[in-house]
């Protein structure tokens, strides 16, 4: 098998669909492919895969699963916020999907990139359309 910087978008939207929860399967991507990348990571390995299935050059190094470093919410959301491009709203679904019982929501993620900027941090502003209230 691929490693997941190795493979194409069409290739990443597969495997993404592959270990996502029914019904969370996306169609296109069309933002940065390394986004794509850290969403399919944070899903972590299908279910019924075994280490011969991601077979690849580099030793095996068992963290349990996948961001198995972070040991935290916080520790997580504070990593994709200063090293990716992701939504707030990608944000919450990514911790959500490696800590089931996370209460994260976007706001709290917004808050935190707020937190990290005040403090010196180079985090990517991620500004969205907002709905117009008449």
């Amino acid at each position: 098998m691929k490693r997941l910087d190795e493979m194409t978008g069409r290739e990443l939207v597969e495997e993404h669909n592959r270990r996502c929860a029914p019904g969370d399967e996306i169609g296109t991507w069309k933002k940065a492919k390394a986004e794509l990348v850290a969403i399919v990571e944070a899903l972590g390995a299908p279910e019924g895969a075994t280490p011969s299935d991601d077979a690849t050059d580099e030793p095996a190094v068992d963290h349990g699963d996948d961001y198995g470093e972070f040991g935290s919410i916080s520790e997580l959301t504070r990593y994709l916020l200063v090293a990716t491009r992701l939504s707030h709203g990608e944000i919450v679904d990514v911790v959500r999907n490696r800590f089931p019982d996370a209460r994260t929501t976007r706001r709290s993620v917004a808050s935190v990139a707020c937190d990290l900027r005040r403090r010196g941090e180079e985090v990517a502003l991620r500004r969205h359309a907002r709905a117009i209230v008449q």
